[in-house]
Formats: structure tokens, C-alpha cells, sequence
């Protein structure tokens, strides 16, 4: 049969299958497009979640860190009032009975009743406060002068004025069962040697209770101003000054100079050294004790030794 004369209705080969399979695509397509999204969407949301999750961690960090910060300081805060808190202070008019009646002693066991020692046993004591008592006079006012914390110590203060002009400060602090009493030896101006061998030649090595001020006296081994540092000592019960003297950089010369800062003349315990080589009333101050005049367990100058240590290092 000739091909013009073939049957108009014969199916064109492919078409329909290749239309399915168009349609099919398509289809897959739309649902693939959607599935992306729902993948995106969530790799999106936990991202954020990440996000959130990071802010809030930092945040409780942020949190638990000031709080432990704070803790810490009110800590450092209540280790230096603990004797506060834990002991009672006496009121003005309890410290000027404790004062009357620390003045009034008559024994050696009445002294460790009423006072405390450190250095002296209570017979040397009861001796040195006896002739102090002598020599100062009769009391003419007692008036309770404050409060305050010093080298680790609380201690309240009475002013003892005599008629004969001179005045004394009694200091109070509490022994280990809470019980307050005047502290001897602050009160009577003790120095581990007698002054006349502290000024005097020679050997000497003694704790001495004085006022410092900054001086420029260089003489004898001391001559150099760039090796040492220079302090006029003076006490209120002797009219001589001895010099002292301090290496640079030490932590005794890094304790006075924490105390020049606030009050000169610094009031202070220092251990004081002197050679038989050196001039009379020059020494070598070894050790700062305390701060004012009341010694505690704690040696002042110790305080400083890591800030001694740092600045050699750095040299």
C-alpha cells in the first residue's frame, strides 16, 4: 500500500511514554524543591538553636563567675573584721575601767590579769610598768581616743594624761578567750635593750619601738645614697636620735614606704642591727615588726617579701 494511502489515525512512536516521563520529572522535581526547603529550614533552626544555646551558657558563666568573685570578696572582707564580729568591743566607758584598773596594778599576777605580754614574763614587767608608773606621775584624765584595726589586731584606745604633762596611749586588744586587756609593753614604750646601749659603740641588735621620718644622713658604711635608704628613729621617752637604714628594694624599706604614704612620722616596730665597725647611733634596719606599736604574730615586713623578690628579679 502506498504510504499516502496509510491510515490517518497511527500512533506517532514515543510520544505518549515521552510525555510521561515529562510529567513525572516534573512532579519529582516540585517535590525535590520541597524537601530542600525542609532541610534548609531545619539546619536553619538548629543553627539557631546553637546560637541561643552559646548565649545562654556564657551567660551562666558570666553569672556564676561575678558571683564567685563576690563571694570571695565579702570573704576578704569578713577575714579582716572576723575579731569584730566573733569578739565584742567594749564601750568607751568599759575601756577607761579596764584602763583605771590595768593602772592600778599591784603584782605581777595582777599585771597578767589585766595586761598583755609578749616579750616580757610578767616579773619584768610588772618591773618595767612600776618604775614607768614612778617616773610619769600621778594620772589626771583618762578619755577613750577610737577604734581601729592594725597589723591583724583589733584595738580600742584610752589616752592616759598625767599631771605632769606627759600622756600615754593605753592600747586594748583581746587575748584567745575574748577577754580584753591594755597591751603592756605598746603602753610602756618597750625596747628589747636598754636605750643607753642601744645610742652606745659596739655590737647591738635590739627591737625598738619608734617614730620614723625620711633623712639624709650618710656617713661611715652608709655614705652611699644609691645603696641605702635613710630614717631618723626617734623615741618620745628619750631625747637621742639613732639613724637606720635600709637596702633598696628589701621588704623593710618596701613596709615604710607603704606607711610614709599615709602618716609621717610612721610609727612603727622595726629589728635593728649594728656592727662594731659602725658609727654609734647608725644602724641597719633588718625587719619592719609592726605597724604602730602593738606587735601581733605576723612580722609586717613579710608582707612585702614576693614585691622584694619581683623587683630583684627585674634588675
Amino acid at each position: 500500500m502506498p504510504a499516502a494511502e496509510q491510515p490517518s489515525n497511527t500512533p506517532v512512536l514515543g510520544v505518549g511514554k515521552l510525555s510521561r516521563i515529562h510529567r513525572n520529572y516534573a512532579r519529582d522535581r516540585k517535590h525535590s524543591s520541597r524537601k530542600d526547603k525542609s532541610v534548609l529550614f531545619r539546619e536553619y533552626l538548629k543553627y539557631v538553636f546553637l546560637f541561643f544555646a552559646i548565649v545562654l551558657i556564657s551567660g551562666v558563666t558570666w553569672i556564676l563567675y561575678q558571683q564567685i568573685n563576690r563571694n570571695k570578696e565579702v570573704a576578704e572582707v569578713t577575714n579582716l573584721t572576723e575579731d569584730t564580729f566573733i569578739v565584742p568591743h567594749p564601750s568607751a566607758s568599759e575601756c577607761i575601767d579596764l584602763v583605771k584598773r590595768f593602772l592600778d596594778t599591784g603584782s605581777p599576777t595582777e599585771l597578767v590579769r589585766n595586761g598583755r605580754l609578749k616579750r616580757f614574763d610578767k616579773e619584768q614587767g610588772y618591773l618595767a610598768f612600776t618604775e614607768v608608773s614612778k617616773q610619769s606621775g600621778e594620772v589626771e584624765r583618762l578619755d577613750w581616743a577610737g577604734a581601729e584595726e592594725t597589723n591583724g589586731l583589733s584595738l580600742e584606745m584610752v589616752l592616759v594624761t598625767y599631771k605632769t604633762g606627759k600622756y600615754r596611749i593605753a592600747f586594748l586588744t583581746h587575748d584567745e578567750r575574748g577577754n580584753w586587756k591594755v597591751d603592756v609593753e605598746s603602753f610602756l614604750g618597750h625596747n628589747t635593750r636598754p636605750w643607753d646601749q642601744i645610742i652606745g659603740k659596739g655590737s647591738c641588735r635590739a627591737l625598738v619601738r619608734v617614730m620614723a621620718t625620711p633623712d639624709s644622713y650618710y656617713n661611715g658604711i652608709f655614705q652611699n645614697e644609691k645603696e641605702w635608704g635613710c630614717l631618723a628613729l626617734t623615741s618620745p621617752d628619750h631625747s637621742e636620735r639613732i639613724y637606720g637604714y635600709l637596702k633598696p628594694k628589701s621588704p623593710a624599706i618596701l613596709a615604710v614606704t607603704e606607711m610614709l604614704r599615709t602618716k609621717n612620722p610612721a610609727v612603727m616596730i622595726v629589728e635593728i642591727s649594728r656592727d662594731a665597725g659602725m658609727d654609734p647611733m647608725q644602724y641597719e634596719i633588718k625587719k619592719v615588726i609592726a605597724q604602730g606599736w602593738v606587735e601581733s604574730d605576723v612580722e609586717f615586713s613579710s608582707r612585702f617579701e614576693r614585691g622584694a623578690l619581683d623587683a630583684t628579679e627585674t634588675q
